[in-house]
């Protein structure tokens, strides 16, 4: 029976993929133009491919593989792309755009399920996307890529999450759109909801789906 629901922020909860995208090609850019005779940015296949839904530091670290980015030029990046990320947030995120999302959030909390973000985000960027979209007031807990030591793919965050809730990972339901992250759901043995987009996380789709995961509990496993 689920108990909690536990949502990815990026791709799910707010639309910023792109955001993290274009402000590491800008950090990468502007430290290169002083600093490097090559390039190192990714294009939109690479992001989707390798990049996409991981922490800045691990991303850098596949530069380095992938590209021979220099590691000297780490620390001057993340700083950059931290400031491009939450420049272009301010210029994206906006409340009125995820009313759907809200008031899903307020009948999950009605009926009475713990409901946790949990984000390969850096704290600081995290909950600036969660104030600036108006959600924070709806969470029980927020994870971010501090609060563990390995980031998805590997399951620690969302076996974390249901560790402090107090509820068996087979009583939880995460909503992911990564690959990334699903692999590290279907790590944890938790149930999942695939989403494309904010745009898939409605009411119907959430119940739904809740409903399903009780029907097959009463009807194969409560017995």
């Amino acid at each position: 029976m689920i108990k909690l629901c536990v949502f990815d922020n990026d791709g799910v909860l707010t639309d910023c993929r792109k955001v993290h995208f274009d402000a590491l090609n800008m950090a990468i850019a502007d430290w290169q133009s002083v600093s490097a005779f090559r390039d190192y940015t990714i294009n939109e296949d690479e992001h989707e491919l390798i990049y996409n839904g991981l922490p800045t530091s691990v991303k850098l670290n596949l530069l380095t593989h992938n590209k021979r980015l220099p590691i000297e030029s780490y620390n001057t990046i993340e700083c950059l792309k931290q400031e491009y990320t939450i420049k272009l947030i301010k210029e994206t995120v906006k409340s009125k755009d995820y009313i759907h999302i809200h008031e899903l959030l307020q009948l999950l909390r009605v009926k009475g399920y713990q409901i946790h973000c949990a984000s390969n985000c850096s704290p600081e960027t995290l909950n600036l996307m969660l104030e600036l979209a108006g959600y924070k007031q709806y969470f029980h807990r927020v994870f971010s890529n501090k609060d563990v030591v390995n980031p998805k793919p590997n399951p620690e965050i969302y076996l974390k999450s249901s560790y402090i809730a107090g509820v068996h990972p087979f009583d939880t339901l995460v909503l992911e759109d990564s690959p990334k992250g699903i692999a590290a759901v279907e790590a944890a043995n938790m149930n999942l909801l695939r989403v494309e987009s904010p745009k898939d996380v409605t009411i119907s789709n959430v119940m739904n789906k809740i409903q399903t995961i009780d029907d097959y509990f009463d009807r194969y496993i409560g017995k």
